[in-house]
């Protein structure tokens, strides 16, 4: 790793009590922009790995909750789990999501995101912390 650079999303959270504008737009456009760098920065810091679908037995899934599925955040359904990650040897080192989590872990409301409920993204990033401790 060139430099051990660390970098980090921040966006201002969205208070929904008016219509979404141009500043909405603006942040999540930004914040989708550096997710798509998320890959080349991943190939610098882990060049001789790839960025990999999880799949739905991974140990990730099950090292604090059992996470069989996950609901929407709009409409409360279930829906696709996706989660991809970067393994060395055979530890998972990276997890990506390209879906929204952050808000809910914020505690904020968002009905205009496209990502998972609140207990989805709590879970997962319970299994998360868990499975870094135990691995």
């Amino acid at each position: 790793m060139a430099g051990n650079k660390r970098f980090y999303v921040t966006t201002p959270i969205y208070y929904v009590n008016d219509r979404p504008h141009i500043g909405h737009l603006y942040t999540t456009t930004v914040a989708d922009i550096v997710a798509l760098g998320l890959e080349p920065e991943d190939k610098r810091m882990f060049p001789q790995q790839k960025l990999e679908k999880i799949s739905d037995d991974h140990p990730l899934l099950r090292s604090f909750y059992k996470v069989a599925g996950v609901r929407d955040r709009q409409s409360g359904g279930q829906r696709p789990l996706e989660l991809w990650g970067v393994t060395l040897g055979k530890r998972l080192v990276l997890v990506y999501s390209p879906h929204d989590m952050i808000t809910h872990l914020k505690q904020v409301s968002d009905p205009y995101g496209n990502g998972y409920d609140a207990e989805s993204c709590r879970r997962l990033a319970v299994n998360v912390v868990a499975y870094a401790l135990q691995n």
